[in-house]
Formats: C-alpha cells, sequence, structure tokens
C-alpha cells in the first residue's frame, strides 16, 4: 500500500515537471553572482558623495569605447571567476571612475595613466586573497602592451604607471600627483571587500576631502 502511494506521488511530480522546475531554481540560486555589498556610492549629479547604501554596476562610455581594446586584453588575461571576483572588471571600471573623478580636483594629474591604472592594476591577480606580486605581474604586463602598441603612452608616462602599479598594494602615499590619484581612486573602492579607506593612506587632498563628509 505504502509502495503505490510513493509510486502514485512520483509519477504525479514527475509529469508535472515539479523536480525539473527545483533543479533548474536551486542551480539558479547556487550560481548566482554575489551581490556587491559596498557602501560607498561616489556618484551623485556630476559630483561625488560619500554615502551608505548598495552601489550598482558602473559601466563608463568612455571606457566602453576609448578603453575597449584594452579592456578585453585585461579580461583575457584575468585568472579569476568573472562572476564572483571582487577584483575584477566591475572593480577597475569603478576605479577608473574614481580616478577620472579624483583627477579633475588633483593639479597635474595624467589621466592618460591614471584610467589605464585603472584596467590593468588587478588584471594578473591569481587569487582572491594575498598576492603581493599581482602589481609586478601587471606592470610586465602593461610593458608588452605598450610595445604592441595597445597602451599609447611614452616612456615617461610608462615608468609612472609601472611605478603606480608596482607600489599600489604596498601600503604607502605619494607627492606625484597621478600616481596619487592612482593609488587613491583603488583604496576609494576598498568597501567592497568589506574594509574601509584610511584617510592616512590618501594621496590626493581631494580624497581626504571626501573621507571627512
Amino acid at each position: 500500500m505504502l509502495f503505490a502511494q510513493i509510486k502514485i506521488a512520483w509519477t504525479f511530480f514527475n509529469t508535472t515537471g515539479f523536480f525539473d522546475r527545483f533543479t533548474n531554481e536551486f542551480e539558479e540560486i547556487l550560481h548566482k553572482p554575489e551581490k556587491r555589498k559596498d557602501s560607498r556610492d561616489w556618484t551623485e549629479g556630476g559630483e561625488v558623495r560619500y554615502t551608505g547604501g548598495m552601489r550598482n554596476k558602473w559601466r563608463s562610455s568612455v571606457s566602453d569605447y576609448e578603453l575597449a581594446p584594452l579592456l578585453e586584453e585585461a579580461k583575457n588575461v584575468f585568472g579569476l571567476d568573472l562572476g564572483w571576483t571582487k577584483h575584477g572588471p566591475n572593480h577597475w571600471l569603478q576605479v577608473e571612475k574614481n580616478a577620472i573623478m579624483l583627477g579633475k580636483h588633483t593639479l597635474g594629474c595624467d589621466m592618460e595613466v591614471a584610467r589605464r591604472f585603472a584596467i590593468l592594476h588587478d588584471c594578473r591577480r591569481q587569487n582572491e586573497g594575498s598576492d603581493p606580486e599581482h602589481g609586478a605581474r601587471a606592470s610586465e604586463f602593461a610593458q608588452e602592451l605598450n610595445n604592441k602598441g595597445v597602451l599609447g603612452l611614452d616612456s615617461g608616462q610608462l615608468a609612472t604607471l609601472k611605478y603606480a602599479m608596482n607600489h599600489h598594494n604596498g601600503g604607502q602615499v605619494s607627492s606625484d600627483p597621478t600616481i596619487g590619484v592612482c593609488w587613491d581612486a583603488d583604496r576609494l573602492d576598498l568597501p567592497r571587500v568589506g574594509t574601509s579607506p584610511n584617510i592616512d593612506l590618501m594621496s590626493t587632498q581631494y580624497a581626504r576631502k571626501l573621507l571627512r563628509l
């Protein structure tokens, strides 16, 4: 009797597609990318504001056009899971956005260098945790790209870019306006990994101003 009831129930669920729907929904939940629980949003009517709340994925129309080839080069060598990483294209584009904003308020900043730093600085990461050599690997990659004509930087700009990438995770500050913008733009996105930016590690006046708001 019990066996017959089990068989009837199995036939019902199987013919109605219950198990297929359940499996599909479970797979969707299992593989759904993690939402970014950042607590900083820097956009407000063309200016920038330091606020709470979740920041949506940002996409720059400038990046989508002018730096699209560079973005593709970076994605092609990026070895981490694009669906889960906190150091991938979403982060790069946010750092570029931060750099553009900081550069407008930082005299002497070379925006060509700062924007390229944003796209490349984490593209050679090998893990989500401690990877102290990822900046050096990104620096070598930048040299390769410039040799191929992808970056379009002169020797001085390339030297600045490589220095910024080599040392961006070393906890330093810089009086050089371009390097300062690079590092501050990256550190302003630290909330994505649950860390608040340290005002003592900000190189530019405008970044420090933001953190005081």
